[in-house]
């Protein structure tokens, strides 16, 4: 016997900024306000569907959000490369690396 997923409704946009509020407004006071931790102790990991398929980035800086999406860089040698903006569009989800890593325990 088959049996179809029914299709979620898609999130919307504003659904999907609130519930990633809290690890951004983290994320952003953390590379703020606090200088003496290291960007990999703050670090996050996004999922974006990009081009059809979902991908997985780890070890990023949120620097800032605005309305077309969240502006991240990655982290080098302990400091932030080159920024860019994941589009709310594409962007699945967020997750501090510090929860990524106790999951993987």
């Amino acid at each position: 016997m088959n049996f179809e997923t029914p299709n979620k409704p898609e999130e919307t946009i504003e659904a999907k900024k609130e519930r990633l509020r809290p690890v951004i407004e983290w994320a952003i006071d953390q590379y703020d306000n606090h200088a003496e931790k290291s960007l990999e102790e703050i670090a996050v990991e996004a999922t974006r569907k990009f081009k059809g398929k979902i991908q997985t980035i780890p070890d990023l800086v949120i620097l800032e959000t605005d309305d077309d999406g969240v502006n991240l860089a990655g982290i080098r040698n302990g400091e932030p490369t080159a920024s860019a903006t994941m589009l709310w569009t594409e962007l699945l989800d967020l997750k501090k690396m510090e929860d990524v890593r106790k999951e993987k325990k």
